[in-house]
């Protein structure tokens, strides 16, 4: 009986010692397998995220996506209201109304005469009467004064132009011909008020001799004169504006030629007047700054409308975020079960994870399958292991997903 007690004794030690022998390569062999497959895993991970690139945002206090997409349609709303109420503070619009401005002339001029025994004056003022014979040069001054109520763009063009007329006692005209005697010249005023001021010296003697010649060469009784005009024209520089009537003022007098004694004549002709300018309805900027800070705030407010109708635009998200679960699931297939339903979270302690690697390396060390559960199709997922008292969570949103295709 001992005998037999103390065969089995060793005959169990046998089997112990052959057990014991086994388990190291059992021991190994499974490591190295699992090795082999989490590099598999790792290196499956790498060639997926050769084709896309997923960012996550950093963990925190987490924000869902109707709260973000809401709140930033209320700062592009106080944006856009912001700078549309400044708009309105800084620029208004003008109606029309009527600007008055006057008009006055005057013509001066002075009669300078020949060295002659009668007179000690080189030049005789106005309003007498002069010996023709005596007369060297007329100098004539033309003054011209422009006024209006309200600051205005205007550009004036003026000449001087001399015209000799010959005609019969009745009137008709033998002879005419124009003279240029002062080119065009222009004055731009950004003032209420303008002013043209111009010396002229007319060689009577010139003009005189013409007429006397035509009038003895053919034996006629003629009336001889010399009309000296300055025409001016006025336009608008602003675009809202015009002038109510002709733009056109003209003032001139009258030489008489071929004559013993001259009288020489004043003539105005509708230069000293009172008109009005028509002004239409214009947009009138009050304050640069406000413009400048209205136009930067509904510039931010339109940039964040664009930058979030292409952030959480639909059809993009939902292609990147279905492409990214695809892929998960075709290259994890045998780590991962896809769940309809899906455990309770109330009474486990829940612990989130950044990205999937950190739920393989779990799994690699738990040997426990990873859960699929499809919260929101084309919109959210849960990846997670359950263990005892545990969850381990990855979700994955679309409206979380930044894609770069690399090229």
């Amino acid at each position: 009986m001992a005998n037999t007690e103390k065969n089995k004794k060793k005959k169990d030690d046998a089997v112990t010692k052959k057990e014991t022998k086994k388990t190291p390569s059992k021991v190994v062999k499974t490591k190295e397998k699992s090795d082999s497959k989490k590099e598999e895993i790792v290196k499956e991970e790498v060639n997926l995220n050769e084709e896309i690139e997923i960012s996550k945002k950093p963990h925190g206090m987490y924000i869902g996506l109707p709260l973000r997409i809401m709140g930033r349609i209320i700062l592009v709303l106080l944006l856009l209201s912001f700078g549309t109420y400044l708009l309105l503070k800084t620029i208004y619009l003008e109606s029309g109304k009527s600007v008055s401005y006057t008009e006055k002339s005057n013509i001066d001029y002075s009669v300078c005469l020949n060295n002659n025994s009668f007179y000690e004056t080189k030049c005789l003022p106005k309003n007498m009467k002069y010996v023709a014979s005596l007369i060297d040069n007329i100098q004539v001054k033309f003054d011209y004064n422009f006024d209006i109520d309200e600051t205005r763009d205007i550009d004036f063009k003026y000449n001087i132009d001399g015209k000799l007329v010959i005609k019969d006692k009745s009137g008709k005209s033998f002879y005419e011909k124009d003279y240029e005697l002062l080119k065009e010249k222009e004055l731009k005023s950004t003032d209420k008020n303008a002013r043209i001021y111009e010396t002229l010296d007319i060689d009577y003697n010139k003009y005189n001799d013409i007429a006397n010649s035509f009038k003895s060469a053919y034996g006629l009784d003629t009336e001889s004169y010399l009309i000296v005009t300055m025409k001016i024209k006025k336009n608008s520089l602003n675009e809202d504006s015009k002038f109510s009537i002709s733009s056109d003022s003209d003032m001139y007098l009258t030489i008489p030629l071929s004559e013993r004694a001259i009288d020489v004549e004043l003539n105005f002709v509708d230069i000293n007047r009172k008109s009005n300018m028509i002004v239409r309805e214009r947009l009138v900027l009050k304050n640069t700054l406000y413009l400048v800070v209205s136009g930067f705030s509904i510039f931010m407010g339109l940039y964040v409308m664009i930058m979030t109708m292409r952030k959480y635009r639909v059809p993009d998200n939902n292609k990147v975020y279905d492409a990214y679960i695809k892929k998960l699931l075709r290259e994890y297939d045998r780590l991962i079960a896809e769940s309809k339903t899906i455990i309770s979270f109330e009474d486990k302690e829940v612990i989130k994870v950044n990205t999937f690697n950190e739920l393989l390396d779990i799994h690699d060390n738990l040997t426990l399958p990873i859960m699929y559960y499809n919260v929101t199709s084309h919109v959210k997922s849960y990846f997670y292991i359950a263990h005892q008292n545990i969850v381990y969570l990855y979700t994955v949103k679309a409206s979380d997903l930044e894609i770069t295709k690399k090229k």
